[in-house]
């Protein structure tokens, strides 16, 4: 989660940014890929345990990972942000050993959400973000649709 936020917060270099929080065109772009493929990184544990970090192995996974934390996190800010930001807030802002951190999240989000939000999050995540779209997407309306079946 703490990857998901730093890209949702990132600024890089080349892309066509409008503000914090904005879509990120690359991420997005990368999050399409891989749920168009139905790749293991597109599911909420995988997201708050950092296993889509712990088991990618090559660059090419890492940003596919990245992409992933990122479409996680701007869902949660933009759907359920009042929610997320609770807890978000108590959370300590000492350093915690890495396993402690992910049971944490984990936890944080059983304390926030209920059993049923939880159990329909994933789908509900992954609807929002295949209804997400770039400015340019916004403005020309073919953009970024072909091939996202």
């Amino acid at each position: 989660m703490a990857e998901g936020f730093a890209c949702y917060f990132e600024s890089p270099r080349d892309a066509q940014w409008s503000g914090i929080g904005a879509v990120n065109e690359d991420r997005l772009t990368g999050y399409r890929k891989l749920l168009k493929n139905r790749h293991p990184y597109c599911k909420i544990d995988m997201v708050v345990t950092d296993r889509i970090f712990r088991e990618s192995r090559t660059h090419e996974e890492r940003v596919d990972a990245y992409s992933v934390a990122w479409s996680l996190t701007h869902y949660l800010m933009n759907v359920t942000s009042t929610a997320w930001s609770n807890t978000t807030k108590s959370s300590p802002s000492s350093p915690t050993p890495q396993d402690a951190r992910r049971r944490r999240t984990a936890k944080d989000l059983q304390l926030v959400f209920t059993a049923e939000q939880l159990r329909t999050m994933n789908i509900d995540w992954h609807l929002y973000m295949t209804r997400l779209r770039t400015d340019l997407e916004d403005l020309v309306p073919d953009v970024g649709r072909a091939g996202d079946g």
